[in-house]
């Protein structure tokens, strides 16, 4: 009995050791490894709309992204308005040129500029469709003196591809000078031979000496001007110069291209001009009423147009130009056939609105009337008036003093202004030389057929004169600057007027 108690126990304890030889312990599983965590794309957490005002510089939209693994990341730029910005590393976003909200530069032109940001790294990429709106800021009118180194200016011209301008005097002298800082810098000057000037306050439009200057069609590659003015015997004559390399004439370049004979001392021109055809446009008055203006033996109160790039009177010292086949009389016989259209008194200025040519007539004395005239291409050989068939006026008016009498009324004709001033643009724009009174009317009022009267006319004082105190200077001329200006000549100096 004893030794199969003890047999049984043995068994049950080789039993429990479960047959090994690890000393009687529990064995353990060996563990999983825990996984790496997957490398994610950034996240880019900048807002999907921003807005940005027109004219401003500098970062436009700042990009911003987080990236779990804190990887770095890379931004890129694509969609329909890409080519208007840059996109810097860090994700700046700005425009290559200033927006303007007046000239959209997105591809819908409604001033939300639409583009695509990519944020990317080794794990992958986010984008967002950005919408970048410009928003409006309300533009300053900016006034400043561009010619306080002249003398009795008459006329102010932008020299094309530059900042600097020409400034004609009554006295002969043209002066250059560059309006790129706030006040315009004096650079060159030539003094033309003029002969004696006349010049007072009350007949300054009209004195003889410097009356115009035109630059040549093809002034950027030719550097001729042309200009009108008297000469030492007194007679008035057309000259062509060179410029030199700082925009003033060069004068042993002049060339006269047409001069008046001895008998017609009391014939001004008062403005010329390139036309759009190529020719040029040339402006005489008949100021003491000494000749008949409707004649077209005569060269007074016309509107001549003449070729000046051909010479057809080779003998002829007075005369360096051709006549342009389609002149109303190149083939009249006994007409001078310079003459384009003829009936004029005493025109002031006058400027060209595409093909129309607007001319501001003077007329003489205190109850004449003061008129301005719009002569389209077809009026060609026409006179000016109010009879059947003539060219009618568009504007007439006539001033009188506080008693209600006539007083004495020099009109000074303008242009249509196209710039950016929103107040002004797409009107003709004139004054009155004693009164100092400016006006504008809707160019599309001008309308053969309609004469307007002061009653349509919008007083344009306190935007084109200048607030210095007791400014009191009479204008002169009007003409368009670069980059939408507007150049307003007077009696003392000259103002350009910028919207910015």
């Amino acid at each position: 009995m004893r030794a199969y108690v003890a047999l049984a126990s043995a068994l049950l304890l080789s039993a429990c050791d479960g047959g090994g030889s690890g000393g009687g312990g529990v064995v353990t599983p060996t563990p999983t490894p825990t996984p790496a965590p997957a490398n994610t794309a950034p996240t880019i957490t900048s807002a999907t709309t921003a807005n940005f005002a027109e004219n401003a510089t500098g970062v436009a939209y700042q990009t911003t992204a987080t990236d779990a693994q804190g990887d770095a990341i890379t931004y890129t730029l694509s969609g329909t308005d890409a080519a208007r910005f840059t996109l810097s590393a860090a994700g700046a976003l700005s425009f290559v040129a200033a927006p303007d909200f007046e000239a959209p530069g997105d591809a819908n032109a409604d001033n939300v500029y639409e583009v695509t940001i990519r944020a990317a790294d080794a794990g992958g990429n986010s984008q967002i469709a950005l919408r970048l709106t410009v928003t409006n800021i309300a533009d300053q009118l900016n006034v400043r003196q561009i010619a306080s180194f002249a003398e009795r200016p008459v006329q102010v011209v932008p020299l094309p591809g530059s900042t600097r301008i020409l400034v004609a005097e009554f006295g002969g002298k043209i002066l250059i000078g560059d309006t790129q800082g706030q006040a315009a810098d004096f650079v060159d000057y030539t003094q033309l031979d003029v002969g004696p000037v006349f010049y007072n306050a009350q007949s300054a439009p009209f004195a003889t000496g410097l009356s115009g200057v035109a630059l040549a069609p093809d002034y950027a590659t030719s550097r001729k001007l042309y200009v009108a003015a008297t000469n030492a015997a007194g007679n008035w004559e057309i000259r062509r110069y060179s410029s030199r390399a700082t925009g003033a004439p060069d004068l042993a370049s002049e060339d006269v291209i047409l001069r008046f004979p001895a008998g017609f001392p009391r014939l001004r021109g008062g403005w010329i001009a390139f036309g759009p055809d190529g020719y040029l446009y040339v402006t005489t008055a008949n100021i003491d009423r000494s000749f008949d203006a409707a004649s077209l033996t005569s060269p007074a109160g016309k509107v001549l147009r003449i070729d000046v790039n051909s010479d057809a009177y080779p003998a002829d010292p007075n005369k360096d130009y051709a006549i342009p086949a389609d002149n109303p009389h190149a083939a009249t016989a006994g007409a001078l056939p310079e003459i384009f259209a003829s009936g004029l008194s005493r025109p002031s200025r006058a400027s060209f609105d595409g093909a129309n040519l607007i001319i501001g007539d003077a007329q003489d004395g205190l109850s004449q009337p003061q008129r301005v005239y719009l002569v389209r291409p077809q009026d060609a050989g026409k006179q000016f008036g109010t009879g059947a068939g003539q060219i009618a006026p568009v504007i007439q008016f006539s001033l009188t003093n506080d008693l209600g009498n006539p007083t004495y009324t020099t009109l000074v004709g303008g242009i249509v202004y196209r710039g950016n001033i929103p107040s002004l643009t797409g009107k003709y724009l004139f004054a009155e030389y004693y009164s100092r009174k400016f006006w504008a009317v809707p160019a599309a009022s001008l309308v053969p057929g309609t004469t307007l009267s002061p009653s349509s006319f919008e007083s344009i004082n306190s935007i084109v004169v200048p607030t210095t105190p007791a400014f009191d200077a009479r204008p002169v001329s009007f003409s368009a600057g670069s980059n939408g200006s507007l150049i307003v000549v007077f009696q003392t100096s000259a103002y350009m007027l910028e919207y910015r």
